[in-house]
């Protein structure tokens, strides 16, 4: 099939590659990327060292959407747990756990983050829009319905030259 390849890809991993640019397993979010003016935070995306990232890396943008909500919903419950610190004890498990609570919460931060830019990429390029088109001319012949529709997508100011 010579025609999938050039398809937009929509697994996280390859979407994190192409919107956000991951080198070396890393992803540079600064200024550009819309994370804090003149922020600049390195994340590192991982399969080896990161569980989430290795058991979504391959899972489409709306699989990615609905794991990130259950991480979040699943931080917020633990971080419930944390709130009656009413005993010593209490007090003493905490701080047992605190650096497994905070690489946690750092890993849900990273994730929501990448989706936050990730969707904000794909809302500003008309990325499904890209794609629907790019699905219609791979899986229906009308020539002159395609052209007419590449011509007005050329034309648009709302699409980047990349996807031009």
């Amino acid at each position: 099939d010579p025609v999938t390849p050039l398809l937009n890809q929509w697994t996280y991993e390859a979407m994190t590659h192409e919107l956000l640019t991951l080198k070396n397993n890393r992803v540079v979010l600064n200024e550009s990327t819309g994370v804090g003016s003149g922020d600049v935070r390195e994340v590192v995306l991982d399969q080896r060292i990161d569980d989430f990232y290795r058991r979504n890396m391959f899972l489409n943008f709306g699989e990615l959407g609905d794991n990130v909500k259950h991480l979040v919903d699943s931080f917020q419950v633990q971080h419930r747990s944390t709130d009656r610190l009413d005993t010593i004890d209490d007090m003493m498990k905490f701080v047992e756990n605190y650096p497994e609570f905070k690489k946690t919460s750092h890993n849900v931060s990273k994730h929501v983050t990448l989706l936050s830019e990730l969707s904000k990429k794909v809302d500003r390029n008309r990325l499904l829009d890209v794609s629907e088109l790019e699905q219609d001319i791979a899986c229906r012949e009308s020539a002159v319905e395609h052209k007419a529709q590449v011509l007005n997508f050329l034309k648009s100011y709302k699409v980047t030259k990349e996807d031009k």
